[in-house]
């Protein structure tokens, strides 16, 4: 919770919070308003949200109590509190926890390391039975156009469907027709807004990571937009172990896109940084595999994160902090509200000398802040463990499935197609031909419309 005069009266508060832009209302909310304990537990800061809530007595915040224990786990104490309440909302959510097993239909990315293997950390819950559909070796084989009723059975549907980053998957045309609330995130809608602009609208509702990302997809569609910063995590047998012998002999360390027209922004901040003397740099225009990725982290005194939404999550600053590593963030990124300076987290602005003068203090007093960024470590390994992020996805879009209520505007399937705009990057299919079959298929369609 951040002390930012940015939420100036009570209504607005409580107007972000209806409207589920919960980060806003966690990082610039008064201490003073149920909603904002409310919204750190809706963002996975369960107990600091349970104990918050405490001194207020209306029925809301007996509810997001609840809620809290829910997300965090307590199916038992979560179930106590909701059986005094008699709101829809609370008994929805009862219904669904008192299920033996929550079925979930999903398209999460088909990654089993790294930061978005949530289908390798939906496996723990048990809780949750997850089906997920992509064109990866043992998930549910998904195809071009494919009919949404081939992936499930009529007779036990799915209490709701996720797919995580839209644009990046071939989602069947006729989604509108599952008998269950339809979620979509999305993060990457400004690269791909001419292909995936017409998808967004057939989702009941769309998940972002923050308020950046929130102000800008309410704009593109008519259905309710939530925030929900813990979407992606790290995996903790994938990171090299760390030690207090470990020599970081990287002053720092970027890697990623530098240099492209998309991002002169970045590009600035990078001629910033190679104008600094004695500084000893490694930069890599491009990716690495995670071993080699972790290896150079865990050797580099800091690194800084830039994101066209500048709130929004950063995979790179989850890596870079859990291998001790100090990061820079922009200002007002969501991931202040799980660390900061005190865990190695600093920010910078985007007018110049802001990123060096926070690089310059990192140096100049590296062994305060190498203990910060050790401490930092720990926190992320811990609540960012794809187990922990993986559940707590699930249980917050349980809670936004028993709220669902909206009518869904129908969207003609004939008008979706399946174009792509990037071909070699990217979560992309990785069995050869795939993109092939779906050039195929639109090729078919669009003769067929001529």
């Amino acid at each position: 919770m951040k002390d930012v005069n940015t939420v100036h009266n009570l209504k607005s508060s409580a107007e972000l919070f209806d409207s589920g832009n919960y980060t806003a209302v966690a990082m610039e909310g008064s201490p003073d308003q149920w909603q904002t304990y409310a919204a750190l537990g809706l963002i996975g800061k369960t107990q600091e949200a349970i104990e918050g809530l405490r001194r207020f007595k209306q029925p809301e915040a007996y509810f997001y109590t609840a809620v809290a224990k829910w997300i965090a786990g307590d199916e038992t104490g979560a179930a106590h509190i909701l059986e005094r309440l008699d709101s829809p909302h609370a008994q929805n959510l009862l219904t669904l926890i008192r299920k033996p097993e929550i079925r979930v239909l999903a398209q999460l990315p088909w990654a089993r390391s790294g930061p978005w293997a949530l289908v390798r950390a939906a496996e723990q819950d048990t809780k949750f039975k997850v089906q997920n559909i992509s064109f990866e070796p043992g998930d549910i084989q998904n195809k071009p156009y494919a009919d949404v009723h081939k992936f499930y059975n009529r007779r036990n549907p799915p209490d709701f469907y996720i797919c995580q980053m839209i644009e990046w998957h071939a989602v069947p045309p006729n989604l509108q027709e599952l008998p269950c609330p339809t979620f979509g995130q999305t993060a990457d809608y400004d690269l791909h807004i001419q292909t995936v602009y017409p998808w967004l609208q057939i989702f009941d509702e769309l998940v972002v990571t923050d308020q950046t990302e929130w102000q800008d997809v309410r704009k593109l569609v008519c259905v309710p937009v939530s925030t929900f910063p813990k979407s992606f995590g790290v995996v903790d047998n994938d990171l090299p172990s760390l030690t207090h012998k470990q020599k970081r002999e990287i002053d720092i360390f970027v890697s990623g896109t530098m240099l492209h027209p998309y991002h002169p922004d970045k590009a600035k901040l990078l001629h910033e940084i190679l104008r600094m003397p004695d500084t000893k740099l490694v930069i890599v225009n491009g990716f690495l595999d995670h071993g080699r990725y972790y290896d150079l982290l865990a050797k580099s005194k800091l690194c800084f994160t830039y994101y066209r939404h500048s709130g929004g999550m950063v995979t790179r600053g989850l890596e870079a902090l859990a291998l001790g590593c100090v990061i820079i963030v922009q200002k007002g990124s969501v991931m202040q509200l799980y660390v900061g300076e005190q865990e190695g987290v600093l920010t910078y602005r985007s007018h110049a000398g802001d990123l060096t003068s926070a690089i310059q203090l990192v140096l100049k007093e590296w062994p305060q802040f190498e203990q910060r960024a050790r401490l930092g470590a720990e926190i992320i390994r811990r609540e960012f463990d794809i187990r922990v992020v993986g559940s707590q996805y699930l249980r917050f879009l349980t809670f936004r499935t028993a709220k669902a209520c909206n009518k869904r505007r129908k969207q003609p399937p004939r008008q979706l197609n399946q174009k792509r705009s990037i071909l070699c990057k990217g979560w992309l299919p990785r069995r050869p031909g795939i993109l092939l079959k779906i050039q195929e298929q639109n090729l078919e369609r669009w003769q067929a419309k001529l």
